[in-house]
């Protein structure tokens, strides 16, 4: 009897069988459809490599523009300063007519691959054709762009030329509003090599 006694006070003071274990749950499953992944764009080859820009833009390089709107013209030369082999440093001066400067000029340095990369346009929005342009040495080959940028009012239009001989900012862009009414355009007008 006492062993009797003693095996029931030693269950009652044992700790109690873990449970089993669960059975898991099953998730519910998601008919949300799952966030779009952002799109990611193909560009538009550039009309030049860094390195070309780079080799034809020498200290002492200057390019002389005019930039037409509806609000009147004016000019700006661009000159090269300083340059590294990964770095260009150009200053810009607004200019009168006759050449006069007016103000001072904005000098800014920038990497010869973000200047390669002015004429890198989202493919969805663009389209590159080979066509002949038209400088100051004479006709040769070009490349033409037409970037259509959707905005709340309709879509801007850019159109740029790129001449092939000469690596840097494109000779001709303009900007035509939604309305297709000009916004603004620059032409080269000079470019000179030290």
């Amino acid at each position: 009897m006492r062993f009797l006694l003693l095996s029931v006070l030693l269950a009652a003071c044992s700790p109690a069988p873990a449970p089993p274990p669960a059975e898991p749950v099953p998730h519910a499953v998601s008919r949300l459809t799952p966030p779009a992944e952002p799109r990611v764009p193909d560009f538009l080859p550039p009309p030049f490599t860094a390195d070309q820009i780079r080799d034809a833009m020498p200290i002492g390089t200057t390019l002389r523009f005019e930039r037409r709107a509806p609000d009147g013209s004016g000019f700006q030369t661009w000159t090269v300063t300083g340059s590294t082999e990964t770095h260009a440093t150009i200053s810009f001066q607004p200019e009168m007519a006759d050449g006069t400067p007016l103000g001072a000029a904005a000098v800014r340095t920038n990497a010869w691959t973000d200047l390669r990369d002015h004429a890198k346009f989202d493919a969805s929005k663009a389209v590159a054709s080979d066509r002949p342009v038209t400088t100051e040495p004479g006709t040769g080959p070009g490349r033409h762009y037409v970037l259509t940028e959707p905005t709340k009012g309709g879509d801007v239009v850019s159109e740029l030329d790129f001449a092939l001989t000469l690596p840097g900012p494109p000779i001709r862009m303009s900007v035509r509003a939604p309305d297709g009414s000009l916004d603004h355009e620059m032409i080269l007008l000079e470019r000179r090599s030290p």
